[in-house]
């Protein structure tokens, strides 16, 4: 079995009794839990909303099971896993500056993922794209509800989506 978590991940006491549990069962025919759910924290603020609300992800696994082929946001293709009882509490960076590093260098790698599966880059990709991307975490995920700290963090991601095309056509262009 394997425990994946984030150097910036922390588990609360709830999901650490869960996996002390856990690990007086056996777990036959069984293949992943998830359950985990992610706090976010993001300017020094838990995030309530802001589309991160029902980030649940899945961290203990079979050794048998792989991730899939992906350049960012690794994932288990798993048919329902079991759940876990706890939170992961994810403290996403050190400062302003770490934070954009991260989201270009995910932006870098989410244009190697989706590169060829992109047909040409046009208005739809360069704003509707990103903007939609702003409207999805501050208005229909309530960001607006997460005060300055959904501001930010919804401006972050549409930027991250604008600077995933931007890698896009560096990858394009001869």
């Amino acid at each position: 079995w394997v425990l994946f978590i984030d150097a910036d991940e922390v588990i609360d006491e709830t999901l650490k009794a869960s996996l002390l549990n856990w690990k007086h069962h056996t777990h036959e025919d069984i293949a992943a839990y998830w359950g985990l759910k992610r706090v976010h924290y993001f300017k020094g603020k838990r995030m309530r909303f802001s589309g991160l609300q029902s980030d649940v992800v899945i961290r203990l696994f079979h050794r048998s099971q792989r991730y899939a082929q992906r350049e960012v946001h690794e994932k288990l293709d798993l048919l329902k896993p079991k759940p876990l009882c706890g939170i992961l509490h994810h403290h996403t960076y050190l400062n302003a500056q770490h934070w954009e590093d991260k989201q270009r260098s995910y932006a870098a790698k989410s244009a190697l993922d989706k590169n060829h599966s992109t047909g040409n880059l046009s208005f739809f990709h360069w704003v509707l794209k990103p903007s939609f991307r702003f409207i999805k975490h501050y208005i229909l995920r309530g960001g607006v509800l997460d005060g300055r700290a959904g501001w930010s963090y919804s401006i972050s991601m549409a930027k991250g989506v604008y600077w995933r095309y931007v890698e896009m056509q560096k990858l394009r262009t001869p």
